[in-house]
């Protein structure tokens, strides 16, 4: 079996909030398999967010072990690291992303980050 080393920097919404808008943040500090964790919305004018969709993807080996969605209502989300079917233990990276979407329909991502789930 090979293993290799995935560094990850996590940088949640550097650019937009220094232009003064919105973004999101891990707030533990050492994510891993099986924990709860809080992405919290960060920045200016939270309140024009709070119906915005925070996403999480989690993949392993290139396979999507978990996806999970849920609205910024309170000024943030709460999302499970497994297990899921597919993600039974070991460590896996994930992607978080703030999603806003139109009266017509259309997606646009706000911000976005990864990181690395410890097994």
């Amino acid at each position: 079996m090979k293993k290799f080393l995935v560094a990850l920097v996590v940088t949640a919404g550097a650019l937009s909030i220094a232009g003064g808008g919105v973004g999101i943040a891990l707030v533990d500090s050492n994510p891993s398999f099986g924990k709860r964790e809080f992405i919290s919305l960060e920045g200016g004018g939270l309140s024009n967010h709070l119906s915005d969709t925070i996403t999480m993807s989690c993949e392993q080996n290139g396979e999507t072990v978990m996806r999970d969605s849920s609205t910024a209502a309170g000024y943030g989300a709460y999302f499970q690291l497994g297990p899921t079917t597919k993600w039974t233990g070991g460590s896996a990276v994930c992607t978080t992303k703030l999603i806003k979407t139109s009266k017509s329909g259309s997606t646009r991502i706000l911000d976005q980050f990864s990181f690395l789930a410890a097994g």
